[in-house]
């Protein structure tokens, strides 16, 4: 779950690189000032049309991205990893990052 929840990161930032995000908000002045919370919006603005329909609109992918990543994060508490779980987990996440992964590929064919 660890290294899914890096691939999901790095996902994040690299498409929505640090400059991007800058100029998108506004507010945002400093690169250590931008959360995960920006770069997700920011990725949704992004994402194609066909991409967009399959989650319904903008806050809902905001949303069901924000839930995976935090979803995965659930490997960060201590104890035991319930096996059930963190496979839905996983399933996710691999589905989100086929979702990101298609979804801007298709825009520069």
């Amino acid at each position: 779950m660890f290294l899914m929840r890096e691939v999901v990161r790095r996902l994040f930032e690299f498409f929505a690189p640090d400059d991007e995000v800058m100029k998108y908000f506004d507010k945002i002045k400093y690169k250590e000032d931008i959360k995960r919370s920006h770069r997700v919006k920011f990725i949704v603005t992004k994402i194609n049309p066909l991409g967009k329909d399959i989650f319904l609109a903008e806050e809902r992918a905001e949303m069901s991205i924000r839930k995976i990543y935090d979803k995965l994060s659930y490997a960060h508490k201590p104890g035991k990893i319930d096996s059930e779980k963190s496979r839905g987990y996983l399933y996710q996440a691999s589905t989100l990052i086929k979702f990101l992964l298609d979804s801007f590929l298709s825009d520069s064919t």
